[in-house]
């Protein structure tokens, strides 16, 4: 276990949203997009070997830091519950704003990156289908150095621009 003082480099995936099987837990891959009917999308579970409706939205947000203290560069893991607390809403609350707003995943990034942060973690080995084995670092703390939430930031870019216009329209724009 470690606490690294870090600075978010960039999110190694692009997507921080993955689904589950509802009936195995395994994960499950979205089919192609031409197979969304009455804007259901269906997804296949390799596991149960057919196509699954019932499905759980997890959290896996994988950063690229740097390492402040050491300079060096690390690659850090966070799941639900530590994702949740830095966005401020679950994963099925950022699907829902997603659907409002397509261009919400490279906001995200975009918030993420520069971000300085400690993280809390642990080792944990992975099998790499080129090596035996490989590291990385499950975060089970993220704080970060002004106490904010994400999600209330990609709001607030969301209606940044309808306020100006009101300010605009009221003419209180440049008045202070």
């Amino acid at each position: 276990m470690g606490i690294y003082e870090c600075k978010i480099i960039e999110l190694a995936n692009k997507n921080i949203i993955f689904r589950k099987c509802g009936k195995c837990s395994k994960s499950i891959v979205s089919m192609k997009p031409n197979d969304v009917i009455d804007n259901v999308q269906f997804f296949y579970c390799g596991y149960c070997k057919k196509c699954v409706h019932e499905f759980k939205v997890n959290y896996k947000l994988q950063i690229i830091c740097m390492n402040i203290i050491e300079n060096t560069i690390e690659m850090f893991e966070a799941y639900d519950q530590v994702v949740d607390s830095i966005m401020g809403c679950t994963a099925d609350e950022f699907i829902k704003y997603l659907e409002k707003d397509p261009s919400l995943m490279e906001k995200t990034e975009l918030q993420f990156k520069g971000m300085h942060c400690t993280l809390e973690s642990k080792e944990m080995k992975k099998k790499d289908k080129n090596t035996s084995s490989s590291k990385s670092n499950k975060v089970i703390g993220f704080k970060v150095q002004d106490e904010f939430k994400i999600i209330n930031v990609l709001k607030n870019l969301y209606n940044e621009y309808d306020s100006s216009l009101e300010a605009i329209k009221n003419n209180t724009l440049f008045i202070t």
